[in-house]
């Protein structure tokens, strides 16, 4: 809940690598 409004403000290209990898840690983590 509270990575939704963070990924959305990760809209910058610096930190679009970093975007990625917390979608996949968190992603995976609520996932399982």
């Amino acid at each position: 809940m509270t990575d939704e409004p963070d990924l959305l403000d990760y809209d910058e290209p610096d930190e679009v690598p970093r975007k990625e990898d917390k979608n996949t840690n968190n992603g995976v983590t609520l996932t399982q």
